[in-house]
């Protein structure tokens, strides 16, 4: 008889109460649920309520000042010696009606060579313009193929709209179920300070060395984008392209020429898509993208450091 696998769920959150308790409201309504949940809350004030609010759900608090990749390394060292499996989940997620039980059930079935699995994003496609498909096509950064890491360092969606479980290179950091083994050899890398960005990309690609990943089509969640973040578009544009490069001067494979023509085409992309989409936020993120190209120009590897 399989021995029952136990998961244990992290989620860093900060400053979104709103949305952590929506995360976990959908997590009751499910017909099963994790077995320890650790939630790392960087806000400035504590939730005191929670625990007692969801007293249904196995919740460790711990409220202090860490960033993303921070406040996953510690839930890490807070789990249970029972759990086997470890879920990460952003707070802007939403449990759709099965998932968890979907998730369990694929991974008491699944083979020992599967180091990760995550859970399928059902809002998120890309529905890109036809001259935005001409400019990825241009820059290598538009494959047939989902869930691939690019030369150039650039990740490729693993949703693929068809609803399909597939093997990637890659799995998202905020909705994904590790084994717990793989954390003997890997961590996150704290470089991706705050926010993060690619420390998802970073992880993931560097166990899929290792081992299979996978995404589950049959367990849904929905992504709710905060909409504060539409007023970080600059940053985000400069951070993105720092971090991928980050990322690929990691890996030998991996180019960094391909990288800077790639967010070149990025730029152009986005500054095509602005106006396709009726959205300045993603012309504001192009000249974001285009002040991280520069800054790598200018400083060259000392741009991570600065």
């Amino acid at each position: 008889m399989a021995i029952k696998e136990k998961i244990g769920v992290i989620i860093p959150t900060k400053d979104r109460k709103s949305e952590l308790r929506r995360l976990l409201t959908s997590f009751v309504s499910q017909r099963c649920g994790p077995d320890q949940i650790i939630i790392v809350d960087a806000s400035d004030q504590a939730d005191t309520l929670l625990t007692e609010d969801y007293n249904r759900l196995s919740i460790t608090y711990i409220h202090g000042n860490y960033g993303m990749t921070e406040a996953r390394n510690l839930g890490i060292s807070n789990l249970a010696e029972s759990i086997s499996l470890v879920c990460f989940l952003d707070d802007d997620v939403v449990m759709e009606e099965g998932a968890w039980k979907a998730m369990t059930d694929f991974w008491e079935s699944a083979g020992v060579d599967i180091g990760g699995c995550s859970f399928y994003i059902s809002n998120e496609f890309s529905h890109n313009k036809l001259p935005v498909k001409i400019i990825k096509r241009l820059f290598g950064t538009r494959p047939k193929t989902y869930g691939k890491i690019l030369r150039s360092g650039f990740n490729v969606s693993p949703y693929s709209p068809s609803e399909t479980t597939i093997n990637t290179d890659w799995l998202s950091g905020g909705v994904t179920v590790w084994r717990r083994i793989v954390f003997d050899t890997n961590s996150f890398d704290e470089w991706f300070s705050g926010y993060g960005m690619y420390e998802d990309v970073d992880f993931s690609y560097r166990v899929g060395k290792e081992y299979k990943l996978v995404v589950n089509s049959r367990a849904k969640v929905k992504h709710l984008m905060d909409p504060s973040k539409k007023g970080m578009n600059y940053a985000i544009g400069k951070k993105e392209v720092i971090n991928r490069l980050y990322f690929v001067r990691k890996h030998e494979e991996l180019s960094v020429t391909r990288a800077l023509l790639a967010s070149v085409g990025g730029v152009i992309r986005n500054l095509l898509s602005g106006p396709l989409r009726l959205d300045p936020g993603v012309m504001i993120r192009a000249f974001g993208n285009v002040t991280g190209i520069f800054n790598y120009m200018i400083f060259k590897d000392d741009v991570f450091y600065r």
